[in-house]
């Protein structure tokens, strides 16, 4: 376990701006190396990061509340901490979160469905609220029209029939 002194880490956020924890009231003294020999996550990718000097970390928005033990552990070993962004999850109509872990849908499934990376980036974009209408993108608009700050902070909900949604959203604008 490493141990958190009584101190606050702040930081600024790409998309749910200033976050403050207290750390004893956060998380407390907590586990770098597990039970079974390995290390913890947050070691883990406090490391990477530090050690690769990374300077902009992107990651879902469920890490947001153990982004202080990742700053805390960096600063212990003397790294400087990079400028963080969560966004937030792609989730199911039930509220479900998607993931690998819970065999949500693939890029891989879409594409052999037929679908290109336009269509579905045009679609990933809408649904984030980067793009106002739905309607097929080139890279080259996703890229001109896209800023972060226009990002939903809310979960995003994936429809059912992905696959018909994005084939609906085929119409060049």
């Amino acid at each position: 376990r490493v141990h958190v002194p009584a101190q606050d880490i702040s930081f600024v956020d790409g998309i749910y701006g200033r976050q403050r924890c207290f750390l004893p009231t956060a998380c407390g003294d907590f586990v770098v190396r597990r039970a079974d020999g390995l290390y913890a996550y947050q070691l883990a990718v406090a490391a990477d990061d530090g050690d690769m000097a990374i300077t902009h970390v992107l990651r879902g928005r469920d890490l947001l509340s153990s982004t202080a033990q990742q700053i805390w552990l960096m600063q212990l070993a003397g790294w400087t901490a990079p400028q963080y962004t969560h966004v937030p999850l792609l989730i199911d109509s039930q509220g479900r979160r998607l993931s690998k872990r819970q065999y949500g849908i693939s890029i891989r499934q879409l594409r052999s469905s037929g679908l290109d990376s336009q269509s579905i980036l045009s679609y990933m974009a809408y649904k984030g609220g980067l793009v106002r209408r739905a309607a097929l993108y080139t890279h080259e608009e996703l890229v001109r029209q896209c800023r972060l700050t226009d990002i939903r902070t809310d979960d995003i909900v994936i429809d059912d029939d992905v696959e018909s949604a994005i084939h609906l959203m085929r119409q060049p604008l």
